[in-house]
Formats: C-alpha cells, sequence, structure tokens
C-alpha cells in the first residue's frame, strides 16, 4: 500500500498540446502539496498546482496539519517535472 507526505514542489514546467515546455527561472514558482509515493516509495502523484487548503474540522487537526506542512521544509524539494519524465 502506498503512503503519501507533504512536500515542496518546484514548478519549473509548463504543460502544453503534448509537450512539457521548461519555464523560464523568473517564471518558476514553489508550492505545498500532498504527494503520493508507490510500495518502493517512487512518488507518483500529487495535488493540485495550486497546493493544499488549509482546511480542517476542528483547530488540533488544523494545528497537526500545520506541523506537516512545517516538515515538508525538511525534505528535498521535488521538481515538478519529475512527476512528467517519459521513459
Amino acid at each position: 500500500m502506498g503512503t503519501w507526505n507533504l512536500r515542496v514542489i518546484h514548478n519549473d514546467i509548463k504543460i502544453g498540446q503534448n509537450k512539457l515546455i521548461s519555464l523560464k527561472k523568473e517564471d518558476t514558482y514553489y508550492f505545498i502539496a500532498e504527494v503520493y509515493y508507490d510500495d518502493k516509495g517512487n512518488h507518483i502523484g500529487y495535488t493540485h498546482e495550486n497546493g493544499v487548503n488549509m482546511l480542517a474540522s476542528t483547530r488540533e487537526e488544523l494545528q497537526e496539519y500545520y506541523k506537516l506542512i512545517a516538515d515538508a521544509f525538511d525534505k528535498s524539494t521535488i521538481n515538478l517535472s519529475e512527476f512528467h519524465k517519459t521513459n
């Protein structure tokens, strides 16, 4: 069974008409996303490019989610292009 965590994602590409276009450095940006992993630990998917929403049912749940976001900065950044590599 796969797992997930929150990670910092660097949006370094634009997806256009069946091809990937590298962005100029000044056009790139970063966001926090839920990243999903297969059983071997390879990242295989992520939440929307707008990043995660800070919504919770209770204040305590929101505080726990905030801690997960803070932990994302302790992990390496993933370039968005890594999710769109072709073999």
